[in-house]
């Protein structure tokens, strides 16, 4: 019986282990194959014998005050340190240069987003066009701990993840928008709860109420 108890003992955090090293490779996979499509569909010719065939692109003309989004038949553009800063991302981006300091760019607009994923961004000092990479990592984290969490079937729990991980609405995880922080420390918060570390709750708890305006709900 102690024998018995021994090997449990050893195999399950073995198994763990095996079980994040197989999420992990398979969250490499679908990043690679993700930037792989993506790079191919900024080709005219390429994005016109696939994509373009089923429906089209939108692109904006016109400044930040007054601009208007068309449907167009562009490919998709290449990342650059002028492109990434679209919608949301530009303000985040503004925090994270000055926080909330009175200056002549979206000071007011500021005010409505949370500091916790600027903060982030400033302190990584990581490459603004790279941001998707940290962003990206904190997603499938987070995926791999809220599964493991909630103790699934092993093949359930494998399927869950990888249909997670492709499913198109997860785009905005890559982008350079709190989303995945805000998962992060959801996540970080529910483990607190459930394993009643309260102190960990605490944090993720706060963490979670410094990423976004959600967070009043909860």
């Amino acid at each position: 019986m102690n024998i018995c108890m021994f090997v449990g003992i050893v195999s399950k955090p073995y198994s763990m282990k095996k079980e994040i090293l197989f999420k992990s490779l398979i969250s490499i996979g679908v990043f690679l194959l993700t930037f792989v499509v993506f790079t191919l569909l900024q080709n005219q010719g390429i994005y016109n014998a696939t994509l373009g065939k089923l429906s089209n692109n939108y692109g904006r003309i016109g400044g930040d005050k007054k601009n208007q989004i068309i449907e167009t038949k562009i490919p998709y553009e290449k990342i650059t340190q002028s492109n990434i800063y679209r919608w949301d991302a530009k303000l985040y981006k503004c925090v994270s240069d000055s926080m909330y300091v009175n200056s002549d760019f979206y000071y007011k607009e500021r005010l409505a987003y949370y500091p916790l994923f600027p903060l982030l961004w400033k302190i990584s000092m990581i490459d603004s066009s790279l941001i998707f990479i940290i962003n990206y990592l904190l997603f499938t984290i987070s995926l791999i701990l809220l599964l493991h969490l909630l103790k699934n079937d092993n093949r359930n729990n494998q399927f869950i993840f990888m249909v997670a991980l492709i499913l198109p609405s997860t785009i905005i995880y890559y982008l350079p928008y709190a989303e995945s922080l805000f998962l992060f420390t959801m996540v970080i918060s529910m483990i607190g709860l459930f394993k009643r570390k309260y102190w960990l709750f605490f944090l993720g708890a706060f963490a979670f109420t410094m990423t976004r305006p959600a967070a009043q709900i909860f």
